[in-house]
């Protein structure tokens, strides 16, 4: 038998349930004993501007959505327009694009950009992230 004076305790798939403190005790006398606390973080996407935005016709929208609590940036984020996703490539001179950097101390943030509204635009705008439950804006575009 291994005789390890290491011990581990290893809690497989996490969940917020379990966080909280925990007790090692090692049975010696006197019992000495080591507490940990344990914080589960959970990645949360929020839009950053107001949930429901009124545009201008041919203005331009520029939507953010903060990943934050995550130990690392989303594999990817998706945006939506009413359930579709929006494939914008960095072409110049296209309708618009999407971008996304890391910002301290915890949040990474894509932006959606879109220029030259037209009511068409108009609807649901939900930003998909891989580790996180999406979120959505919803933007009025007047004429």
């Amino acid at each position: 038998m291994d005789r390890s004076e290491d011990w581990m305790l290893q809690i497989k798939r996490v969940q917020p349930t379990d966080a909280g403190d925990y007790e090692c005790q090692i049975n010696m006398h006197p019992l000495i004993s080591y507490f940990v606390r344990l914080t589960v973080l959970v990645p949360r996407a929020r839009i950053l501007e107001a949930p429901e935005l009124f545009i201008n016709s041919g203005s331009s929208i520029n939507v953010s959505c903060a990943i934050e609590h995550s130990p690392e940036p989303p594999v990817f984020v998706f945006w939506y327009h009413n359930d579709r996703v929006i494939n914008y490539d960095e072409t110049k001179g296209g309708p618009g694009h999407i971008s996304g950097a890391k910002r301290p101390p915890d949040a990474y943030v894509s932006s959606l950009f879109i220029r030259n509204a037209r009511p068409q635009d108009s609807g649901n705008y939900t930003c998909g992230p891989s580790n996180a439950d999406s979120t959505s804006v919803v933007v009025h575009v007047l004429n």
